[in-house]
């Protein structure tokens, strides 16, 4: 258990960066009472406080030093390209408090890491594993910075207020692993227990609504042939997904069928749609597979889908 004194930490001053607010924001989720000092690198106190994040030029995790600027670093992950970032403060605190937060789940551990830590850790040595403009959650917490980065009370106020949200960021990635971990079973589950149904071995019906597109969980449905999931949605209706982007959905029954949309079925968005009762999601999935040319017109199979090897989407 983490002793009930108040510990201190000490980081650097001047600008801040997420792996140390990360860092912090660990250490308050793991039980600890803080006092957190922000200093010069060239100060003497670092080495007085209980951990050193980010600052003291050595990764000790035995001595409270988890630093990666010294000329060696402090090591990288060991999981394949692209995943095999090298540890920044964040990192190298998550490696050592990380698989106790988690209850032990080694794989719980992993997806954490993957889906939070690995890019806070990327984007403090200059990395990027993806491209697009999307803001990366190290750029929304070194916003919390002050204009003035020489104001060092108003800098230490502001990165407390980050360490609050990288605490909710942390929380939130743990409670999402663990719900991507579930949905997959879910899915495992269904799969392994569905027969040849009587409209289509390339719909998988599941027994409530499951969050698919985790990586885990697209992989085990792409792999298995699956196009379309179908689950429960409120009351009484049915929620029809398109897993495999390689399909076309017919959002034009009319062009494509020379049908009218029923009335029981509603496009949300050009994957998704919800129907008025299973019948009418299954019946439109058929729709869907003929249009595609997965299901002749007589309703009947002439193959069994095989497993893909290509699982992207």
């Amino acid at each position: 258990m983490p002793i009930q004194r108040k510990i201190t930490v000490a980081t650097h001053r001047g600008r801040f960066h997420a792996d140390e607010a990360f860092g912090v924001a660990l250490l308050s989720l793991a039980g600890y009472k803080l006092k957190v000092l922000r200093l010069s690198r060239g100060s003497s106190a670092i080495h007085q406080a209980d951990f050193k994040l980010d600052i003291g030029k050595r990764h000790d995790p035995a001595n409270g030093y988890f630093d990666h600027h010294q000329n060696s670093g402090a090591g990288k992950r060991t999981y394949p390209h692209p995943h095999n970032i090298p540890y920044a403060t964040a990192g190298l605190l998550w490696q050592h408090l990380g698989l106790e937060m988690c209850g032990g789940d080694a794989t719980l551990f992993e997806l954490v890491d993957k889906a939070l830590f690995i890019h806070v850790d990327a984007v403090d040595y200059g990395m990027k594993l993806y491209g697009g403009e999307t803001l990366p959650v190290s750029t929304i917490i070194a916003q919390h910075n002050a204009d003035d980065e020489t104001d060092n009370a108003e800098q230490h106020r502001r990165f407390m207020q980050a360490v609050t949200m990288c605490k909710a960021i942390i929380k939130n990635a743990v409670r999402d692993a663990r719900k991507q971990q579930r949905c997959a079973g879910i899915i495992r589950n269904a799969l392994a227990h569905h027969t040849a149904q009587d409209y289509t071995p390339h719909v998988l019906e599941l027994p409530e609504q499951v969050e698919w597109r985790g990586r885990e969980s697209k992989q085990l449905l792409l792999s298995h042939g699956v196009d379309i999931v179908l689950m429960p949605g409120y009351g009484d209706q049915t929620l029809i997904h398109v897993v495999n982007r390689d399909l076309k959905f017919p959002h034009a029954m009319r062009q494509n069928t020379g049908a009218d949309i029923p009335s029981n079925i509603v496009f949300t968005n050009h994957r998704q749609a919800r129907a008025t009762s299973a019948g009418a999601a299954r019946a439109l999935a058929r729709t869907f597979l003929r249009i595609n040319n997965r299901l002749p017109d007589d309703g009947d199979w002439q193959d069994t889908p095989r497993p893909k090897t290509d699982q992207t989407a």
